[in-house]
């Protein structure tokens, strides 16, 4: 976060100035070369963070071109796996009328058509389930090693779960807040420095402003459609 970002900047000038006193004073190489390197992670890390500030701000501003909910699933998901470097991704939001959860975009198990199929599970089912109804992240590096996996999936379609990392959406309206959803990556992507590496908390946070939005995206497209569906009504009045 912004602090995070202050701290850093003051740690890295920090050590420069100790870097140029030590050089000044006659300091081993070996010192020296411990500081310099200190001081270029540093300015690596807050490059980074800058690069997904950016990369957010990006992604935040072509959802919010979304006026379609299919749209925004596709976007969505396309976001969430460039973001934390996942192999896959879906996003899952609640219907409160049948008490499920659905996702009209799940990446590997579109339909042989080569279409995306929706898929709907009850509201308390597996991960996304226990997610959704918590309120609570999710992450783990072996999905096997989870009671809470279903591995019907991996078995039907031969792929192989291991790293999930799963966060609630939650809308905040009129001074209240509730779970409409949830997003979940799984897998590292092959393009991933360490493919066997965790989700790390900094890429939790990362899912959770993402995640910030996709509710705002998919709001605006709920309230279009209900515009909509109003213009509608009003004209079929008029006749």
């Amino acid at each position: 976060d912004d602090d995070d970002e202050e701290l850093l900047e003051n740690l890295v000038t920090e050590v420069a100035i100790a870097v140029d006193h030590m050089s000044r004073d006659g300091a081993s190489s070996d010192q020296l070369a411990k500081l310099n390197a200190q001081m270029k992670a540093m300015q690596s890390a807050l490059e980074v963070n800058g690069a997904t500030s950016q990369q957010l701000l990006e992604f935040g501003k072509e959802l919010a071109t979304k006026s379609e909910l299919s749209e925004v699933f596709e976007e969505a998901i396309r976001d969430a796996r460039h973001l934390v470097q996942a192999d896959r991704a879906t996003l899952w939001l609640v219907d409160e009328e049948s008490n499920e959860l659905f996702t009209s975009v799940a990446e590997g198990m579109s339909g042989s058509d080569g279409k995306s199929k929706e898929i709907r599970i009850d509201i308390g089912k597996g991960i996304v389930g226990h997610v959704v109804c918590s309120g609570e992240t999710f992450s783990c590096l072996d999905a096997y090693d989870s009671d809470k996996f279903n591995p019907s999936v991996d078995r039907s379609s031969g792929y192989r779960t291991r790293q999930i990392l799963c966060v609630p959406l939650t809308s905040a309206t009129e001074g209240s807040s509730k779970i409409v959803g949830a997003i979940q990556v799984i897998n590292r992507a092959e393009s991933a420095e360490d493919v066997s590496a965790a989700f790390t908390n900094g890429e939790q946070q990362l899912l959770v402003a993402l995640g910030e939005q996709i509710v705002g995206a998919v709001e605006h497209c709920h309230m279009k459609a209900s515009t909509a569906a109003e213009k509608q009504e009003s004209l079929m009045q008029l006749k």
